[in-house]
């Protein structure tokens, strides 16, 4: 799978799916994890310094997806 310029951490208390995608919006696989804690470790193991700080997502944002993919475009692929 090709390095991702973006991760979506998505879900509830019972389970969060990361998904990771290109910042051209190629997705670059998803993992399922028991809780965010779980998941957020899971992305520092896999991409250690080159992961950027969290960040939630705005309260208006209808389809997080094209709005993680979009932020990434917007912010150089980074």
């Amino acid at each position: 799978m090709p390095f991702p310029s973006v991760i979506l951490a998505a879900g509830d208390e019972a389970s969060v799916m990361l998904y990771r995608y290109r910042w051209d919006g190629e997705f670059c696989g998803d993992t399922s994890h028991i809780s965010l804690k779980d998941a957020q470790d899971q992305a520092v193991h896999d991409y250690g310094t080159a992961l950027e700080p969290w960040l939630p997502l705005p309260s208006e944002v209808t389809n997080p997806h094209e709005y993680v993919v979009s932020f990434a475009r917007k912010n150089g692929g980074r």
